[in-house]
């Protein structure tokens, strides 16, 4: 088998903190074209140490996606991994990167279209837009999808992503789907994505929620799971989109089993809380609940969401 390109998406949790000026909420006041500029300038002026991207990402989805070279090596395969950053754009796994906080998903309090009429056309604006900055020590990187594609024309390339970082790399996709060899060894992994109106409709691979029972662990990391599953399952086959779609065709779909999580006091969620809220950034109620019950813990959404406005009182008045 040839070498492969991955490519997953960033995630919102960093191992290290980040620097005030490096998280999109702060420059909310502008329009996408704004408040891309002022991004971009930031990236490079804001004093900050780097970090390998390998290191800086955390959570269940990058724990699994940097794991996938490791796997397939041992079968002879070279994986190479590249990751959609809503704050960088395309970068390598060992690109070095300040730690940022930007995103795709709508609801994130660092979302890149925020007050965006057409959100889908600014995502996809800021994408490409982001995407030409420089990196210092990668000037002939690639730094797109076409670019990719461009620059290693006979190496397939299998897309695992997020139904909104899917839709903000469209018209890049479109891009690298212009050369002849990857309408046949270009395939996304996109669970959740319905592709009938997009012209990577015939790359777009069978993949549901559902697979979730089969293969374990939290539905933000699925994507990467049934792209590692795919990958190993291959036996050394060159990966085209029908092979890898008949692969994920046989993926058993069963209902995931909730999860046993264990209760836990409104003492004892507010400490979680407030200590939460001393980081920085300090991360919205979505995303605070998301981590309390990722790590086995238990509170009902209504009664988080009333300690986590005492607990914002609390450390005001502290």
């Amino acid at each position: 088998m040839p070498a492969i390109n991955l490519v997953v998406s960033c995630t919102n949790r960093k191992r290290y903190p980040t620097a005030p000026g490096l998280a999109l909420r702060d420059i909310s006041d502008h329009d996408i074209a704004g408040r891309l500029r002022i991004w971009k300038e930031r990236l490079q002026r804001v004093p900050a140490d780097r970090y390998p991207a390998d290191e800086l990402y955390i959570g269940d989805h990058w724990a699994v996606a940097r794991g996938i070279p490791r796997l397939l090596a041992e079968r002879g395969v070279t994986i190479r991994l590249w990751i959609c950053s809503a704050g960088y754009g395309l970068v390598r796994s060992d690109s070095l990167l300040k730690s940022y906080q930007a995103a795709f998903t709508p609801g994130s309090e660092d979302y890149v279209a925020t007050d965006a009429k057409d959100r889908s056309a600014a995502i996809r604006s800021w994408w490409l837009g982001v995407c030409s900055l420089r990196l210092n020590g990668e000037e002939a990187a690639p730094r797109t999808l076409a670019q990719l594609a461009a620059t290693q024309p006979r190496t397939p390339i299998l897309v695992a992503l997020s139904v909104d970082y899917l839709d903000a790399v469209a018209d890049d996709l479109q891009e690298a789907l212009r050369r002849p060899f990857f309408e046949e060894h270009l395939s996304i992994v996109s669970c959740g994505t319905t592709g009938q109106r997009h012209a990577w409709a015939h790359n777009l691979l069978p993949c549901d929620g559902l697979m979730s029972g089969s293969l374990g662990g939290t539905l933000t990391s699925l994507n990467v799971r049934v792209a590692r599953h795919l990958l190993s399952s291959s036996n050394s086959s060159v990966p085209t989109v029908e092979r890898l779609a008949t692969l994920a065709r046989s993926i058993p779909r069963t209902a995931m089993a909730s999860p046993e999580r264990q209760p836990r006091s409104d003492k004892q969620v507010l400490a979680f809380i407030r200590r939460a809220l001393r980081r920085s950034p300090a991360p919205s109620r979505s995303r605070l609940l998301r981590e309390f019950r990722d790590a086995g813990l238990a509170c009902e959404q209504g009664r988080f969401s009333n300690l986590y406005r005492a607990a914002m009182a609390m450390e005001a008045a502290s």
